[in-house]
Formats: C-alpha cells, structure tokens, sequence
C-alpha cells in the first residue's frame, strides 16, 4: 500500500498517521465518489492503456463484535456462519485501485457487475 500512495499520489510514507486516517474514515467515505473520481482520472492521464481492460474482485470478511452496521449475518467464503461484510474492487490493468463498494447483500459475481457496471460508467 505504501508503494501504491507514492507512485499515484506522490506522497511520501513517512508523513503519514495511520490513526488519524482510521479517525478520518467517514470523511473519506464522504468524498468517496471524488476520490475514486481523482483516482480515474489521473490512471487514465498516467497510462491509459492500463485502464483498456479492469478487473473486477468480490470478496467477503467477517467481524467477530456485535456492532457493526455494514455487516449482516451470513456465510463468509472461508470462516462459516459469521457477521461478514462484502467488498467489491475495481482495478486496472497495473492493479492500481480506482474504485471500491462494499455491498449490502452478497450476491453471485456476475449479479453484483451487473448492478454497479451503471454506476461505474458514470
């Protein structure tokens, strides 16, 4: 990950608080759409022929409290029963993240690209 903030935000490592962005994350998910929007935009300034063909990831975790309101009861891909949450993942073809969701209810792969190729479109 250190890498990835250098060679896309050109941001040195050392200057940055791990607590504070854990603090921070619901200001991140706030300007998610302008991140993911800024991360698109400058992949395609960079190397355009990266963003030609992107790949797709479905992916579930689990928490073991009781008070997470993303996650829902459910069986996880390699834990069982639990309370699991669901992350999809747009990358290019460097595996340069542009786009992320995490998703109510899991579904089958192609279900979920179908739902979200609209909105990633945009």
């Amino acid at each position: 990950m250190a890498l990835l903030r250098c060679r896309i935000l050109h941001i040195n490592t050392q200057h940055i608080n791990k607590s504070r962005i854990f603090s921070e994350l619901d200001e991140i998910e706030d300007r998610k759409t302008d991140i993911e929007n800024y991360l698109y935009k400058t992949l395609i300034k960079r190397d355009a022929a990266s963003m030609k063909i992107v790949f797709y990831d479905l992916t579930d975790s689990y928490f073991e409290g009781k008070k997470c309101d993303l996650t829902s009861p459910g069986i996880t891909k390699s834990n069982g029963f639990r309370k699991k949450i669901v992350h999809s993942l747009l990358v290019n073809s460097k595996i340069y993240p542009f786009a992320w969701d995490i998703l109510e209810d899991y579904t089958a792969d192609v279900n979920t690209i179908k739902d979200l190729s609209t909105q990633w479109k945009t």
